[in-house]
């Protein structure tokens, strides 16, 4: 959680939300 929390933060969150949902 932490690491996701640290790049959610540096990288786009869009991009990861994109990302987590594509995972599902």
């Amino acid at each position: 959680e932490h690491f996701y929390s640290r790049a959610s933060s540096t990288l786009a969150p869009s991009k990861w939300q994109s990302f987590a949902s594509s995972l599902g």
